[in-house]
């Protein structure tokens, strides 16, 4: 050490260490021959624990959730996993609840840490998408599930600490005809052709919906198989409208991403 005193924080600034050099005449003339330390420690509870593994998400109020630590720490190596349940899906014969979620703040480690969002179907998750990095980067900070239940998994790492993440999950009425196509979330197509179409009511918003393409299950293990996606869309407008053309569905970087009313073609190796 060059210079004193010195301070030793840890790395998630929870631990502070300060060395001071003192003048060794204040010691007693038997302890000066030897290696000094004085240090007091005191015992605090870790934040970093794991959210609840189960929540019930109230059609009355909002539900706040946010990273362990947030904001003052950034926990890393976590496994965390909770899994979201309406009280109430069904309103009447023409409208149901979803789940909503708006996120206010979020920076994760870019491409090692991450949420990762599922639908959840009876007893299967199935996963839709995944988020990492920061806000400011993502196309909406708006995400909505189909179903009545929903998982939210978060994972980091040990290298880097950031700030975590903050968001609200709250129910959405919406009337019966305004959600995805199929019963569940992804919609898989595993044929070797074929055609669809999806329209959204005029008044529905807020929908995520995901159509995932696999491998033809007549193809052989030895046939290389191009998938070719022609898509037309029309879009209503809206402020966070867009269409995201993913590489594979545990992919986070999408690649690349369509805003605009127009023809695409879509070329894949599966």
């Amino acid at each position: 050490m060059d210079s004193f005193p010195k301070e030793i924080i840890s790395r998630s600034s929870s631990i502070l260490i300060r060395v001071t050099e003192v003048q060794r005449e204040l010691f007693p003339a038997r302890a000066r021959g030897k290696f000094l330390f004085e240090a007091q420690f005191s015992r605090t509870d870790s934040p970093c624990k794991c959210f609840p593994k189960s929540c019930t998400i109230r059609i009355d109020r909002p539900t706040i959730l946010s990273s362990p630590g947030f904001p003052v720490e950034y926990c890393d190596k976590l496994d965390c996993e909770i899994e979201l349940q309406l009280d109430q899906y069904a309103i009447d014969s023409t409208h149901h609840n979803a789940i909503i979620i708006e996120i206010h703040a979020f920076n994760l480690e870019h491409g090692s840490d991450f949420v990762h969002f599922l639908d959840r179907s009876k007893h299967s998750s199935r996963h839709l998408i995944s988020r990492t990095g920061e806000l400011s980067t993502s196309r909406n900070k708006f995400f909505t599930f189909c179903g009545e239940s929903a998982v939210l998994r978060m994972i980091t790492d040990s290298t880097v600490t950031n700030n975590g993440f903050n968001m609200t999950i709250s129910a959405i009425q919406k009337k019966d005809d305004c959600r995805c196509k199929g019963e569940a979330q992804p919609l898989e197509f595993s044929s070797s052709a074929g055609k669809f179409s999806f329209i959204s009511p005029v008044d529905c918003g807020f929908l995520d919906c995901f159509f995932q393409f696999n491998r033809p299950i007549t193809a052989l293990d030895t046939d290389r198989i191009r998938l070719v996606v022609n898509v037309t869309y029309t879009f209503k407008n809206g402020e966070e409208e867009f269409l995201e053309v993913l590489t594979s569905i545990n992919n986070y970087n999408i690649i690349p991403s369509h805003l605009n009313e127009r023809d695409i073609t879509v070329y894949a190796y599966i």
